[in-house]
């Protein structure tokens, strides 16, 4: 039998390092050159250095030179690639490409799979002061073994200090997801257009990235590589002084409501009921809605008194991953508007809030109708524990900017109209109900051109008092219990003012939006 070193380099790499760790491929390198040259595919001890690492401060670099990522030829250039896209699925979790070819350079196809994406953590970067991961840390390896090399580099910072199993490393691909949300909720935090003065704000009271280990919550059988991804980058939000910045945003009508905040890693108990990591609670106090993730399955619920309702539409350990992602492509999308919680809240200190409402982006489940001007748009919000909807109602009279549905003053037919009566058709199966009443929640606005002002009783005279006016939309809160229905309707206006009209009373639509008490995912 021929020698181990002068076996052809295509048998060691495809018939023997495969099958034992790549803790056993670094011994074997540091045999001889030759052995470097079949792991790495080059002689050159520097040929994985990457664009992200300083070679003079970084202990990821190999050397303080850069050399050429090339090996000495082709084929033992793919081979080592073959290789170390092993060591990353078996180490790191990523999914290898079933129709990549052994042999080949990274391909299209291995970049849909992020086998070459990974993130540079830098050793300078530990303290308590910095983050465990920042989002603008993502890059392209250059090679497979660089890319293994950073996520070795992760892994080890991440258990410093711990025994761990293989089953305990992190997992490449959903610390990467992780990027990917954070990405667009920083994004979001940052475009004024979308979150107003509310995203700096709230990007304000994350708190850095920190690591969540089994052995710190005392649950060795927990499900935690997607709690890991998610809380490296951002760990919760600081919210001892403001309740209006929840990450999670709230809904609020007569005495009901909530303001969703992102919480600081804790383990609670619920009777005889496994542990569970709190995720998401109500900073108002008002209905004390929790979203928890449960330990021993990784699944999401949404939690009150002794009601669990799943936060996801599917059981899976990466629930908490999905739920956020899908925050943060409504956040992306514009899926929701920011403003105050309470239309009734005077305070002027009271801060913006993201508004749980989908908007007109949900064509599903938000409607949006225009009558001589007037926009109305319209959704709900169910909440589980409590059986009941939420809707809003937003109406406001449109000015130049919006375009093509614009009138003017002399197309419509008036400078200003007041809310006078409300019409309701609701529809539950195959039963119609109607209900009629004067204005909406005991309030008449008034309604100019991109700005409204808020009367409790019919004669006000809203002209003379035109500083009351507040840009924006008129938002109508109320609230039903939980049956799945459809409702629509008009709403009464009267051109001028009700003391003062102008001209006849004429009817706005509120188009059909639906009350659905089956939605996917729970916030």
């Amino acid at each position: 039998m021929s020698p181990f070193g002068t076996l052809p380099h295509s048998i060691i790499t495809t018939s023997i390092l495969p099958f034992v760790t790549t803790d056993d491929w670094l011994s074997f390198r540091g045999a001889s050159r030759g052995s470097f040259e079949i792991v790495h595919g080059t002689t050159n001890v520097s040929f994985s250095y990457c664009s992200m690492c300083q070679p003079t401060t970084c202990s990821m670099c190999d050397s303080s030179s850069i050399g050429t990522n090339r090996g000495t030829n082709d084929r033992s250039y793919a081979e080592s690639e073959a290789l170390w896209k092993i060591a990353l699925v078996k180490d790191y979790q990523f999914e290898r490409p079933s129709d990549e070819k052994r042999g080949t350079r990274a391909s299209d196809t291995s970049q849909k799979y992020n086998l070459m994406t990974s993130i540079h953590s830098p050793m300078n970067e530990r303290g308590s002061d910095h983050a465990l991961l920042t989002t603008n840390n993502v890059f392209e390896a250059t090679t497979s073994y660089s890319s293994w090399k950073h996520w070795r580099h992760i892994d080890r910072r991440f258990h410093e200090g711990h025994d761990i199993g293989p089953n305990e490393r992190v997992k490449g691909p959903y610390f990467l997801r992780a990027a990917s949300l954070w990405t667009k909720i920083e994004k979001w935090c940052c475009d004024e257009s979308k979150s107003s003065t509310l995203g700096g704000d709230m990007k304000q009271s994350f708190f850095p990235g920190q690591r969540i280990l089994a052995s710190d919550l005392d649950e060795p059988e927990a499900k935690l590589s997607a709690l890991k991804a998610v809380y490296a980058f951002y760990a919760g939000q600081n919210g001892d002084e403001r309740t209006d910045q929840g990450l999670f945003g709230g809904v609020f009508a007569y005495n009901f409501g909530r303001n969703m905040h992102w919480e600081r890693w804790t383990c609670l108990h619920f009777g005889n009921a496994d542990k569970t990591f709190l995720v998401s609670s109500d900073a108002l106090e008002i209905l004390n809605t929790l979203v928890c993730m449960d330990l021993s399955s990784g699944q999401l619920e949404i939690f009150q008194g002794s009601t669990f309702v799943p936060a996801t539409p599917h059981q899976s350990e990466d629930a908490i991953l999905l739920w956020f992602e899908e925050h943060a492509r409504r956040l992306d999308i514009g899926y929701y508007e920011v403003g105050k919680l309470s239309q009734d809240d005077d305070d002027d200190e009271a801060g913006l809030s993201l508004l749980q409402y989908p908007s007109i982006v949900d064509t599903v489940n938000c409607s949006r109708a225009v009558t001589r001007g007037v926009e109305v748009v319209s959704s709900a919000v169910f909440c589980p524990h409590d059986n009941m909807f939420i809707y809003s109602i937003r109406m406001r009279l449109l000015t130049p900017e919006d375009g093509v549905e614009y009138q003017s003053e002399e197309e419509r037919g008036f400078i200003s109209c007041q809310l006078r009566s409300r019409h309701w058709r609701i529809t539950k199966q195959s039963r119609v109900e109607e209900v009629r009443g004067d204005g909406v929640v005991g309030e008449y606005p008034l309604l100019i051109e991109g700005s409204y002002a808020s009367y409790n009783h019919e004669g006000a005279d809203a002209l003379a008092t035109a500083s009351n006016f507040e840009k924006g939309y008129f938002t109508y809160q109320s609230c039903c219990e939980g049956t799945s229905r459809m409702l629509e309707g008009y709403l009464h206006f009267i051109p001028g003012t009700l003391e003062v009209p102008t001209g006849a009373t004429f009817a706005v639509r509120v188009a059909p939006f639906s009350l659905n008490n089956a939605p996917e995912f729970y916030y």
